[in-house]
C-alpha cells in the first residue's frame, strides 16, 4: 500500500471518529431516555410520540428539497470564496423562505392534521409544536452541514452534542419532573433548535453574506429536486409502516416498534460518522490514480465492521431489552435484526453509488428510491395484518436492499469500482443463518448458559471475514499500527 493511499484512507478514519463522537452522544442518549421513557409513557403514548415524529419528519423531507446536498456538492467545486458565499447565502434564504410559509400554513390545519392521522383532534397541539419547530431546525442542520464541508469537523461533533445535551436535559425536566407528558419532549426540541440556529449560523457566519443569485438558485434546486422523490421513498420505507400498524394493529404495536427500531439504530453509530465524512472525501478524491482501490479497501472495512456490529446487537436484543426497559416493551427485540439490517442496508447502498453523485445523475435515484418505496407498501399491505411489526421489519428491509442494489448497478456504469460483492454477500448469509438458528432454536435469559451460548456463536462469526478473506492478519496489522501513530501523535 503506498504512503498516498494510506495517509488518505487514515485522514478518513480520523474524519469518521470526530463525526462519530455526535452520533455516539445521540445513540446513547437515545438509549438512557429508554428506561425513563418506559416508565413513564405507556406503550400507546410512546406509538404517539413515534407518530408525531413522522410527521415532523415528512415536513422536513419537502421543505429541504435536496438542498442541503447540492449546497455541499457546489460549495466544494467553488473557484473561490466569493462564490462558496453565494452558494451558501442562496441556499438559506431560499429554505428560510419557504419553511416559514409552509409551516405557517400547516399550522392553520394541525387539527385536520391530528384528526387524519389519530382520528381525533387531541395531538393537535403536538402538531402545532412540532411544526413550530421545523423552521428553525432546518436553519441549525443547514448551517451545521457547512461544518462538513469546510472539514471543521470538531466544530460539528461539539455543537451536536451541545444541543443533545441542552435538548435531553430540557426533556427530562419538563417529562419527568413537571410531569406534562409527551408535549414536554417536543417543547424541549423547540427551544435546543431555536437556540442552535442562531449559534450554527454565527460560527459559520463567514461563508454567508448578503448574496443571493437566481441562476445559482436554479442549479441548486436542479441538483437538488431529484433528491425529493428519493427522500420521499426513504421517508416511506422507514414510516409508512407506522400508518399501517396503526390501522391494522393499533399505537401499542407501534410503540413497541419503534422501541426496537430505536435499538437497532444503535448500528448507526459505526455508520453516521463515516457517512457524514465520507461526501466531501469521495469529491476530493475521487480523480487520483489509486481511489478506486481505495474505496474498495474502506468498503472491505466498513461492511465487516457494520455486519459484526449486527450480529450482536441481534443476538443480544432480547437481554438489552430486558435490562432497559420494562417487561412490556421486550419483545420488541424480534424486529432489531432486521432493522438494524436495513439501516446498514441502506448505509451501503449509499457508499456504493457515488459514481451517481460523482456523474450528478441524481435523477436515477428518485425512480429507483419510487420504486423501492411501492415494493414497500405493497409489502406493508399484506404482512403487517398478519404478522405485525415483524412484517413491517421485513418490508422495510427488502426495499432497502432493492433499491441499494438498482443503484449500486447504475453507479457502476458512471464510476467503476468493481467491490468484491461475492465474498461479501458470503458474509451476510452466514450472518443471517446464525442469527436464524439463535433466534429459533436458544433460550432466551440473563443466565451463564444463555449467555455463553450467545458469546460463542459471536466468536464463531468472527471467524467467517477471515474464511471468505474480506481481510486477513495483514489488515488488522494495517488497522492496529494506524491506531497506534494516532495515539502515540496525541490525536
Amino acid at each position: 500500500m503506498t504512503e498516498s493511499r494510506s495517509e488518505k484512507i487514515r485522514a478518513i478514519g480520523k474524519e469518521t471518529v470526530v463525526y462519530s463522537l455526535s452520533t455516539i452522544a445521540g445513540r446513547f442518549i437515545g438509549i438512557f431516555l429508554i428506561p425513563i421513557y418506559t416508565r413513564i409513557f405507556s406503550p400507546e403514548e410512546y406509538g404517539v410520540l413515534d407518530l408525531v415524529a413522522t410527521v415532523y419528519s415528512f415536513v422536513m423531507l419537502f421543505l429541504y428539497m435536496g438542498l442541503d446536498s447540492a449546497m455541499g456538492r457546489y460549495y466544494a467545486d467553488a473557484e473561490s470564496g466569493r462564490d462558496q458565499r453565494v452558494t451558501a447565502s442562496t441556499g438559506l434564504f431560499f429554505l428560510i423562505a419557504v419553511s416559514v410559509v409552509v409551516t405557517g400554513m400547516a399550522t392553520l390545519l394541525s387539527s385536520h392534521i391530528s384528526a387524519l392521522i389519530f382520528g381525533t383532534t387531541a395531538h393537535r397541539y403536538l402538531i402545532l409544536v412540532a411544526l413550530a419547530t421545523i423552521p428553525f431546525s432546518l436553519v441549525a442542520s443547514y448551517a451545521q452541514k457547512l461544518f462538513r464541508w469546510r472539514f471543521e469537523s470538531v466544530r460539528f461533533a461539539v455543537t451536536s452534542i451541545a444541543s443533545l445535551v441542552l435538548q435531553t436535559g430540557l426533556s427530562i425536566y419538563l417529562v419527568v419532573f413537571l410531569r406534562i407528558g409527551v408535549m414536554g419532549v417536543y417543547l424541549a426540541a423547540l427551544i435546543a433548535a431555536v437556540l442552535f440556529s442562531f449559534v450554527n449560523i454565527w460560527l459559520t457566519r463567514s461563508s454567508f453574506g448578503f448574496v443571493f443569485s437566481a441562476p445559482r438558485l436554479k442549479s441548486l434546486l436542479a441538483f437538488g429536486i431529484p433528491l425529493i422523490p428519493l427522500s420521499l421513498a426513504h421517508y416511506i420505507m422507514t414510516y409508512s409502516d407506522r400508518y399501517f400498524l396503526m390501522h391494522f394493529r393499533g399505537l401499542s404495536e407501534i410503540g413497541l416498534y419503534a422501541i426496537g427500531y430505536k435499538l437497532a439504530s444503535l448500528i448507526a453509530l459505526l455508520v453516521a460518522g463515516f457517512q457524514m465524512a465520507w461526501g466531501p472525501f469521495v469529491y476530493s478524491t475521487y480523480k487520483d490514480p489509486e481511489a478506486k482501490r481505495m474505496f474498495n479497501q474502506i468498503f472491505d472495512y466498513v461492511s465487516v465492521g457494520v455486519c459484526t456490529a449486527i450480529v450482536v446487537l441481534s443476538i443480544f436484543s432480547w437481554e438489552i431489552l430486558t435490562v432497559f426497559t420494562t417487561q412490556a416493551y421486550v419483545e420488541a427485540y424480534k424486529v432489531v435484526p432486521l432493522i438494524a439490517a436495513s439501516i446498514a442496508a441502506y448505509t451501503f447502498g449509499g457508499y456504493l453509488t457515488i459514481g451517481i453523485g460523482i456523474a450528478k445523475k441524481n435523477v436515477h435515484r428518485a425512480w429507483a428510491g419510487a420504486g423501492a418505496a411501492v415494493v414497500n407498501l405493497v409489502l406493508n399491505y399484506f404482512l403487517i395484518p398478519h404478522y405485525g411489526m415483524v412484517g413491517a421489519a421485513v418490508a422495510t428491509i427488502v426495499s432497502f436492499a432493492i433499491m441499494s442494489v438498482v443503484l449500486m448497478y447504475i453507479s457502476e456504469r458512471y464510476y467503476p469500482v468493481s467491490y468484491r460483492f461475492e465474498a461479501h454477500i458470503l458474509m451476510y448469509c452466514a450472518a443471517g443463518l446464525l442469527l436464524f438458528v439463535v433466534f429459533r432454536f436458544f433460550p432466551h435469559g440473563l443466565t451463564l448458559e444463555s449467555l455463553g451460548l450467545k458469546t460463542m456463536m459471536v466468536l464463531i462469526f468472527l471467524m467467517v471475514p477471515f474464511v471468505t478473506r474480506i481481510i486477513g492478519f495483514r489488515e488488522i496489522r494495517y488497522v492496529w499500527r494506524l491506531v497506534r501513530r494516532d495515539v502515540h501523535a496525541g490525536v
